[in-house]
């Protein structure tokens, strides 16, 4: 490891596709001999992971008709929302610096110093006396590496019970009731907590685990080339809601990477086009999963673990 500096960043931005192009943004410009980390806030958003289908995992018509955002971010995993009352943080580090270890350490030593206790739980959980604040996800694009999650500090529990529609056998295989049901703020536990004081916990956190000096950077000097067109991505459509895929059957299996749904069409009995949705935090996991779904008959489908569920006509 050769950190000598933490780059840290912030923004008052609540845009989701300006925020997660920014992030993209410092993947790209990262340098050998740091960690940076980017501390941001949404506002009334629904980010959902890379391969996922929005009109799965939420209310779209509804959540859009109420002037929410809907946004896909590049790293796996499921749907979040995100308002005022959460804070979103991103380390970024090339990927010999890159130690997610550490990286939950900062995240435990910020919230422990304000006498909660707090322990990484699973791949990607982080929670306190079994109850989750903090949801996270990682990306690797081959020279520097992602790791990004949410702290919920005073989010709105209703909110995300009123938009969000996980998958009823996702939430059965994980033993919980709802969505909202093993979910925790943080101001429940710690009432005099602010954004503002998690993110100076979080600063410090950093340097302390780290033991290198802090440097504030500013998102405007960022090469605004890459940016704006990181931008553009990230806010179309194609993007968030993905190519019509009409005259599909869709197929759901639950393996052990995560819950996977498929839109297959089909020539005769043989698959001859597949889009895969899926919560599993490997990326490359759905890309994978179509590769292998191509050729295949509706018998072998279902031989694979995969039930049909419905007919669609371009729905997404």
């Amino acid at each position: 490891m050769n950190i000598k500096r933490i780059r840290v960043f912030e923004t008052d931005a609540t845009d989701p596709h300006r925020n997660l192009a920014v992030e993209e943004t410092l993947l790209s410009v990262v340098k050998d001999d740091e960690l940076i980390l980017y501390l941001w806030q949404n506002d009334h958003t629904i980010v959902i992971g890379k391969n996922q289908n929005p009109w799965l995992e939420c209310k779209v018509a509804d959540f859009l008709n109420d002037g929410g955002k809907i946004a896909r971010r590049i790293t796996g995993g499921g749907a979040v929302y995100h308002d005022g009352g959460n804070l979103n943080f991103s380390f970024i580090a090339a990927k010999e610096n890159y130690d997610q270890a550490k990286q939950f350490a900062v995240i435990c030593r910020a919230v422990q110093s304000f006498g909660i206790e707090a322990e990484v739980s699973g791949r990607n959980d982080v929670t306190t006396e079994g109850r989750k604040f903090s949801g996270n996800a990682f990306y690797d694009n081959g020279t520097a590496a992602l790791h990004h999650g949410t702290i919920l500090i005073c989010g709105s529990a209703e909110k995300m019970k009123l938009y969000l529609t996980p998958d009823p056998a996702k939430l059965q295989k994980r033993s919980v009731a709802s969505v909202a049901s093993r979910v925790v703020n943080l101001g429940e536990l710690a009432p005099e907590m602010t954004i503002d004081q998690m993110r100076k916990a979080l600063i410090l956190a950093a340097e302390e685990e780290y033991q290198v000096p802090v440097v504030r950077a500013e998102t405007n000097a960022l090469p605004a080339d890459t940016f704006h067109e990181k931008w553009s991505r990230q806010a179309s459509p194609e993007w968030i809601f993905g190519e019509d895929r009409k005259d599909s059957e869709a197929y759901r299996a639950i393996l052990p990477e995560g819950l996977v749904s498929a839109q297959v069409a089909f020539d005769a009995d043989v698959a001859v086009d597949a889009y895969v949705f899926t919560d599993a935090l490997d990326v490359t996991f759905a890309e994978k999963m179509q590769k292998m779904l191509l050729g295949k008959s509706r018998s072998e489908l279902e031989k694979m673990g995969f039930c049909p569920f419905a007919r669609t006509q371009g729905i997404f």
